[in-house]
């Protein structure tokens, strides 16, 4: 190796020289390594595959000084080669160049463990991938493909920072006492060696499978997504551990059954730290997840445990079962798709419409189920942790009983797996850990200071820009200015490399700064003005957004003062009301609900108006105890009357329930939307279960719901039927129909139910020729089932209708024409005398004649009509147009 080769790899590169030492060189044609000059911004990152001579490397370096340059090489011989006889030297002192070498059987890993060093890059720039020509063609491609894989979460998880990064970053804030108090992610190693995990997704065929789950839950360390708490808890299943990862408010509805209790949950959660501040807290036993690039890497809490990518919650379940040393795994309710064209298993938290865009894939027990985008993603990152965990030795089980197919699993039904472990599993972890926020609390008051300082070192900047722009306008002499330029760029600098403004402001403010870095021009050849220009931008831009945010850091560490006065020293700090009031306060707007009760629970509180009114603020969090928050709302304006912040508190309280009401209002009217209704509904209910109106309300919009929802999954069906080739079936029906076979389009209808019985529109053809063939039972059977599966069809009530009609069963008959003319109002013309009739022989005489009067028009038989109306106006006692009709009736029938 070439002397100046050698110093600098051994100062930056040491693992070269054992990775090469039995590395026979290769000498390589350099004149085939061509240069073209990309076009890139100095935020952009560039990786090269391949280093060949170092031509290329060096030409990047020398045009993009600034840009981050990362190099990935496989050929050994070749690399040997170059390092023996060329000094490339340069490459490797530079401070943005970073090399990666590895033998073409490791370099996934290597890519894979370097590759996120760099996403505080990757965050603000782009990727621009070059190829070095000199690399094997399917070498290079392995490595771009890799890149590619690894880059596409990075460029989502940019999209939702540029969307909600406030709301990411102050979660993780919020979240600093969760983490303090809490465990690494590294505490559950091997805690469950070679004992089986079932992973609980809630995946729309989790439906099939709870029964058995609850019947063999035992013999599995049972770790749970959050989405599957209520249907768990419905079936008293405890899972040992439970996962959250999402960063939304929404999300806390999953963990509506957790906020019912007065203390916190006793089983073990994991939870990523940008996730909404309130979960944390609902949990005694927390274990965190952190990763590279973190604000939290500010705090000294460094990253952990990132075995595979993760996209989605039940990545990081599956996750936490390889670090427990879990073996088998077992997927339950892992559909990543829209089994029976449903969203989640009934019972889970938070339902959804379908999507309008469909992907089929191979299905676990059908040759093809529908998914869209996100779920495929899912679903393809699955497949790669479970080629992982087989390489791995550990036995991946797909026990889902529908939905798509998982690569690199075994697919077995869940009761036949649980049969054959014949013992429980269990799992004890003992999480004793002295509370204490002290270090969090300094380290927050340095950020603090860090910002501070920014904030100064910013406004100075500015200055000296004003005073540059000044001396050059009346100088036009670049060397008077020099220095003060170099100044300015020198505190540029120092900000955009400090990690308190890369790994927090930035990031809180990430769609602000990114717009800034893409809105930037490259500075070479820009006009002095120009420049200036953009550098005030920047320094303004720090400046406002700085100061913005210390607010939320003196908040926290107020916070966390308070809880860790009275963590250390309690009964010295709670005879302190006003510290203590000032704490539950604190603890309302940070999430910490039952810390505050508990704290509460310790003390008598009885004839205390403030603290009476505290508690009643930490309840009102939750809606479950809405009627208890009232009534400690109006004690207290009972013991203080004129404690005019808990009568406003009171209003609102009160408030709650008809403001979901008008919400959901809202939702119906103005978007159609019934399941965010129907979400709202089911909230005001739960503040006051015996409210009538909402109960009223819930009724009405669990039908609209239903019809909506039943709409998109015959929708998904006749997409799966036309996929599959058998629409022409239901077609073919049509067609025999249409020449009068009868017998042949039922053939044809039965058949095709047999394969797709959730099909409606077969339901309901084959029950309209039973009417015909006049057997009414069956036929009512399969157009009950239609109306269940599609009961937005108006023509299904219809059918029903003619059914109970022959049967003389007259109310269910009204009931089923008034549905169907609800649905479509055009109907009228053909239903409506019937129903007329109806309402007539239910001596409903005004609702038969508005109908009749309306037919009137249409009707080829006026004489009967008009004879219906006079009977009408009869039954409601109106005797002179019962005359004035049958004087009409009379005129008609001498002129026939």
């Amino acid at each position: 190796m070439l002397e100046k080769n050698a110093l600098v790899i051994d100062k930056k590169a040491t693992y070269l020289k054992k990775l090469l030492e039995n590395i026979n060189p290769k000498p390589i044609q350099v004149s085939k390594e061509i240069y073209t000059k990309p076009q890139l911004k100095h935020e952009d990152v560039v990786v090269l595959s391949g280093f060949g001579s170092g031509h290329i490397a060096k030409r990047l370096i020398e045009d993009f000084p600034k840009n981050t340059i990362i190099c990935y090489e496989t050929d050994l011989e070749g690399l040997k080669y170059v390092l023996d006889n060329v000094d490339v030297s340069d490459c490797f002192v530079h401070d943005n160049f970073f090399f990666f070498a590895s033998d073409e059987e490791n370099i996934e890993n290597t890519i894979t463990a370097t590759f996120n060093l760099f996403v505080g890059k990757f965050n603000f720039g782009n990727l621009q991938i070059i190829t070095n020509p000199l690399l094997e063609p399917s070498k290079s491609q392995k490595i771009n493909d890799i890149i590619q894989k690894l880059y596409t979460p990075i460029l989502l998880n940019r999209n939702t920072l540029l969307l909600k990064s406030q709301y990411i970053i102050e979660n993780i804030v919020k979240n600093i006492s969760d983490v303090a108090l809490g465990f690494n992610l590294d505490y559950l190693k091997n805690r469950a060696k070679n004992k089986p995990a079932l992973i609980v997704a809630s995946g729309p065929s989790l439906s099939n499978d709870i029964e058995t789950i609850k019947k063999y839950h035992n013999r599995f360390i049972v770790i749970a997504v959050d989405s599957v708490i209520n249907i768990l808890k419905q079936h008293d299943i405890k899972p040992d551990i439970i996962c959250g990862l999402d960063y939304q408010q929404v999300t806390l509805e999953k963990y509506s059954p957790l906020m019912k209790k007065t203390q916190a949950d006793d089983s073990i959660f994991v939870f990523e730290p940008a996730i909404f501040y309130q979960i944390p807290k609902l949990f005694k036993n927390k274990v965190f997840k952190t990763e590279e690039n973190s604000f939290l890497e500010l705090l000294d809490i460094k990253p952990n445990y990132e075995v595979f990518p993760i996209n989605a919650v039940t990545h990081l379940a599956v996750n936490v079962a390889y670090i427990l040393g879990a073996n088998p795994i077992v997927f339950v309710g892992q559909d990543w798709a829209y089994t029976k064209a449903q969203h989640h298993a009934k019972g889970t938290i938070l339902p959804q419409g379908l999507p309008e865009k469909l992907i089929w894939v191979k299905g676990n027990y059908e040759e093809k189920v529908p998914t869209d985008e996100n779920l495929f993603s899912g679903l393809t990152i699955m497949s790669e942790i479970a080629n992982f965990l087989t390489s791995k030795g550990i036995q991946v089980i797909n026990a889902t009983s529908g939905g798509a197919y998982i690569e690199n699993t075994q697919i077995e039904k869940l009761e036949e797996f649980a049969k054959r472990i014949k013992k429980n599993a269990t799992i004890t972890i003992k999480f004793n850990k002295k509370p204490s926020l002290s270090i969090y609390i300094k380290k927050l008051k340095n950020i603090l200071l860090e910002m501070n300082k920014a904030i100064h070192k910013a406004d100075k900047a500015l200055k000296i820009n004003q005073n540059i722009q000044k001396t050059y306008e009346k100088t036009k002499n670049m060397e008077k200015i020099r220095s003060k330029v170099e100044e300015s760029n020198k505190i540029n600098n120092e900000l955009y490399n400090n990690p308190v403004m890369t790994k927090f402001v930035f990031f809180y403010y990430f769609q602000e700064f990114y717009n800034y870095f893409k809105e930037e021009i490259d500075i070479e050849n820009q006009t002095l003005e120009k420049r200036l220009e953009q550098s005030n931008k920047y320094f303004e831009l720090i400046k406002t957004l700085t100061q913005n945010l210390i607010e939320l850091v003196q908040k926290t560490i107020k916070y966390l003062e308070l809880k860790n006065a009275f963590l250390q020293k309690f009964e010295e700090n709670i005879k302190n009301n006003d510290k203590l009031f000032e704490l539950l306060m604190n603890c309302y707007d940070f999430g910490d609900i039952y810390f505050g009760l508990e704290i509460l629970d310790k003390i008598n509180i009885q004839n205390n108006s403030k603290l009476i009114f505290a508690k009643a603020k930490l309840l009102s969090n939750y809606r479950y105890f809405h009627k208890h928050a009232v009534e400690l709302y109006e004690k207290a304006i009972e013991l203080d009357p004129d404690f005019e912040l808990a009568r406003n508190e009171l209003a609102v309280e009160k408030y709650k329930i008809i403001s979901h009401l008008i919400l959901a209002k809202d939702a119906i009217l103005n978007r159609n939307d019934f399941i965010t209704a129907k979400r709202l509904i089911e909230r005001a209910k739960d503040y006051d279960p015996d409210n009538e109106h909402t109960i009223q309300w819930l009724s009405m919009i669990n039908n609209l719901e239903q019809m909506q929802t039943m709409q998109e999954r015959q929708k998904v069906i006749k997409e799966q039927l036309k996929i599959e080739g058998t629409i022409p079936e239901y077609d073919k029906a049509i067609e025999l129909l249409k020449q009068n076979k009868i017998d042949e389009a039922y053939s044809v209808l039965e058949n095709l139910n047999k394969k797709y019985p959730a099909f409606g529109d077969a339901l309901f053809l084959m029950g309209s020729i039973l009417i015909d063939k006049k057997d009414f039972d069956k036929a009512h059977d399969l157009l009950t089932q239609a109306k269940n599966l599609i009961p937005y069809h108006p023509f299904v009530y219809v059918a029903l209708a003619k059914i109970y009609m022959s049967k003389e069963i007259y109310d269910k008959a009204k009931e089923a024409l008034e549905t169907a003319l609800s649905l479509n109002p055009a109907l009228k013309d053909e239903i409506g005398e019937n129903l007329g009739d109806l309402y007539y022989e239910f001596g409903e005489y005004e609702k038969a004649l508005s109908l009749y009067e309306s037919h009137l028009q249409i009707t080829q038989d006026k004489i009967k009509l008009l004879m219906k109306i006079a009977l009408c106006y009869k039954g409601l006692g109106l005797i002179q147009s019962y005359n004035q009709i049958l004087s009409k009736l009379q005129e008609l029938s001498t002129n026939a």
